[in-house]
């Protein structure tokens, strides 16, 4: 049951209008659209993992250049099996670590 502010007021031991004027300056205090601390804690989250998504198209954008650069498909072969080889070393070295 919602009291009235003159109840309220009472119960409180001041005047209603000073009710009133607390009443009113923390409407007034409110941000509209603030985010709560779960919605807070998804800004963050997906901040992080657009910051991860751009540093990795960044990457993919320069190896693109890089293998554009390449004069023959057999240097660009030899390039991405010795990637290959180097990705799986740091794979197994991490698996045992």
């Amino acid at each position: 049951m919602k009291r009235s502010s003159c109840i309220a007021a009472k119960s409180l031991g001041i005047s209603d209008g000073s009710l009133a004027a607390w009443v009113k300056a923390v409407k007034a205090a409110e941000v509209p659209g603030a985010l709560d601390a779960n919605e807070r804690a998804e800004l963050e989250r997906l901040r992080k993992e657009n910051k991860d998504l751009r540093m990795d198209r960044e990457i993919l954008r320069k190896a693109a250049a890089y293998f554009a650069k390449e004069t023959s498909l057999d240097q660009m072969v030899m390039t991405l099996i010795a990637n290959a080889a180097m990705v799986a070393a740091a794979r197994t070295c991490a698996n045992r670590c």
